[in-house]
């Protein structure tokens, strides 16, 4: 009897094993490919924080509050050929000004966005986690890939519409019109875009690579 007992528990605990490993698979699926401007649905929300909390919680390690993006470019067009350009002359500081901040995102963006709500609800630390993960393996390999060289820009192409989201109007499914190898290609070299009273920046330089 005793035997037996052992043999069930010992299942019971590979099960568990196996349940995490899943687990942990699917998360760091989601942090790989990330992309917060097309977010997907979180299915089950791992907080019973209310939202104004996890909120709080997250500016914490921000300044005071912001009411505006810092840094950026007047249009998209300019935020694209200025991006074009720091990507040519492999200008890391240029392109962070390019990109959204953890401050702008925990003060503009996530509280307007639909992950404060069902059925996209998600934690702004896990948000901005996979967003930050998401940009740093993008702009390593594009750097890598383009960096430093004529990246020969021939254009670009977003959405139509923008999403709304409060003050902010986000373009996904952004890609950019290059020449590599003596032709002109079509690959996604950053994320989405947002404006915000004039100012355009990127939400993160997820990529194709």
């Amino acid at each position: 009897m005793n035997s037996l007992r052992l043999t069930a528990f010992l299942f019971l605990l590979a099960m568990l094993a196996c349940g995490d490993s899943e687990t942990d698979d699917r998360r760091e699926a989601q942090a790989a490919n990330a992309d917060t401007a097309a977010p997907t649905p979180a299915g089950v929300i791992d907080s019973l924080l209310p939202i104004e909390e996890e909120i709080r919680r997250f500016r914490l390690a921000t300044p005071d509050s912001i009411s505006r993006l810092d840094g950026g470019a007047p249009s998209r067009e300019a935020l694209v050929k200025a991006y074009v350009a720091a990507i040519e002359a492999k200008d890391s500081l240029a392109l962070n000004r390019l990109l959204l901040s953890r401050t702008e995102y925990a003060w503009l963006v996530y509280p307007e966005s639909e992950l404060t709500r069902p059925p996209y609800r998600q934690k702004p630390s896990l948000a901005w986690f996979m967003m930050q993960n998401a940009t740093d393996q993008g702009i390593a390999r594009v750097l890598n890939r383009h960096g430093g060289k004529p990246l020969g820009y021939r254009g670009y192409t977003c959405e139509a519409e923008p999403i709304v989201q409060g003050a902010n109007r986000i373009w996904r499914q952004c890609r950019m019109r290059f020449t590599e190898n003596g032709a002109e290609v079509e690959r996604k070299l950053f994320g989405g875009i947002i404006q915000r009273e004039g100012t355009f920046k990127f939400l993160t330089y997820a990529t194709d690579y």
